[in-house]
């Protein structure tokens, strides 16, 4: 699909496979200090610590978190445990976070919380805008598609970035907003294309709603009122109004610059608008969400969320549940559980009493990490699944060694949704498990005799 090639990590990030800090052993916690056990002790402390404080304090004290490195079937896996053996939908995982606007921003104005073009339709776009994303560094293989476009398909490139960008140089038109303004910059080119009848009428009449009261919405965003806030001249606004509006086939590309602004949703469902406006989402051009993970995607798609079973199904509608109750033979959880940030909060509280993380490092990785750590701190009990010794596995009672992809099966959804294999090049390191049978062990570990 990349065509032959590969960004840089692909290509030469792979020696931590074989680095010698690598967790080869389970380690259980003892005086403080971390000892090698056996994995059936590792297990069975695992267990009997999550079965004592869900009978104790009941099961909506324990919270987990999946990750976006991991495997589908893993993360499918962690969420099928979390809501049948341990009974609460206290399941997240970061890639959530970290585009939590973009999913809602696209799910509320499109009904789908993700890209909605391939690579090849984002190669054969005549119009590319790209916003609050520098692909060369986090997503080379969306960036060599754009250059192709560009070079070797006669694509425009409308840049939007106070930065320069390695893309700007391949660009028809580079957009130098004021940082925090692009929510303003967007409903200005929404009123320009809508003012001079640049639209696509059939598409809009046809597939949008409220489409009157957003107009009236966009009525203070002229070129000169938008000039004034983003700094960027009206008549670049306009040329680039005109550009995006202009090409049959258009797409929009933004990352982490949009999402994890302040103002992050609005600015997501603002793109989504421009793209409904013109006629671009899905059927010729699209918006495309890149994404901070490898699995970010697959991660959501299976269900490691507190409000939704794979697949996006409402936690909170009864037929949803019994669809699931029905395939797995179980009672689920009635009630959406917390979002990661809430299980951190909680567990400050000490209302979370207990946590098993797989393959995360919220103590370095999540919004404040220091009162990220206190809360970690604060549990009664830890368990992490992880192929080093993070900040966060330091914290943990037991620490259970993963190991790579190199050393397991399963599949990973990329940010188009495209599903693609993975094989097993080497034997797992060590005494190391892939996630996925860990959790069938622990499973059946704490299963009812």
């Amino acid at each position: 699909m990349n065509k032959g090639t590969l960004c840089v990590r692909g290509s030469y990030g792979y020696d931590y496979i074989h680095s010698p800090d690598r967790l080869t052993s389970p380690l259980i916690k003892t005086n403080g200090d971390l000892q090698v056990t056996s994995w059936e002790e590792a297990l069975s402390h695992v267990s009997a610590e999550l079965k004592r404080i869900k009978d104790t304090h009941g099961p909506d004290s324990i919270a987990v978190l999946g990750s976006p490195r991991c495997t589908n079937e893993e993360n499918y896996l962690l969420q099928r445990f979390t809501r049948n053996i341990l009974g609460t939908n206290n399941i997240d995982n970061s890639s959530r976070l970290h585009s939590a606007a973009c999913r809602l921003g696209l799910g509320v104005s499109m009904g789908y919380a993700g890209t909605t073009g391939s690579l090849d339709t984002l190669e054969k776009s005549r119009i590319i805008m790209v916003i609050g994303a520098e692909p060369d560094i986090s997503a080379p293989a969306v960036s060599y598609a754009i250059k192709r476009a560009a070079r070797q398909n006669g694509a425009e490139l409308v840049i939007v970035d106070p930065r320069q960008t390695s893309l700007v140089r391949f660009s028809k038109l580079w957009l130098q907003p004021r940082i925090g303004t692009d929510l303003a910059l967007l409903n200005g080119l929404a009123r320009i294309i809508i003012k001079e009848r640049k639209l696509d009428v059939e598409y809009v009449a046809r597939t949008t709603d409220n489409f009157d009261e957003w107009v009236e919405s966009l009525e203070d965003y002229t070129p000169g009122h938008v000039e004034k806030i983003t700094g960027i001249p009206k008549k670049d606004i306009r040329q680039a109004a005109y550009l995006l509006s202009s090409g049959e086939e258009a797409s929009i590309v933004f990352g982490n610059g949009i999402a994890q602004h302040s103002s992050g949703t609005s600015a997501v469902i603002a793109i989504a608008n421009l793209a409904m406006l013109t006629g671009n989402n899905g059927r010729r051009g699209g918006v495309f969400a890149l994404q901070r993970e490898n699995n970010a995607h697959g991660a959501c798609d299976m269900g490691t969320l507190p409000g939704f079973l794979p697949g996006y199904q409402n936690i909170d509608d009864y037929e949803n549940r019994r669809r699931y109750e029905e395939r797995w033979g179980t009672n689920l959880p009635e009630n959406a559980g917390f979002t990661a940030i809430e299980m951190m909060k909680q567990a400050g509280k000490k209302l979370v009493k207990a946590m098993f993380i797989m393959g995360e490092n919220p103590a370095a990785c999540f919004p404040q990490p220091s009162k990220v750590k206190e809360a970690l701190e604060s549990l009664e009990f830890l368990a992490v699944s992880d192929m080093f010794l993070t900040d966060t596995a330091a914290l943990a009672t037991v620490i259970l060694p993963a190991t790579s992809f190199a050393e397991k099966e399963g599949t990973f959804t990329n940010f188009e949704g495209r599903i693609q294999p993975l094989r097993k090049a080497i034997e797992p390191i060590g005494d190391s498990l892939p996630d996925g049978e860990i959790i069938m062990k622990l499973a059946k570990t704490m299963e009812p005799s």
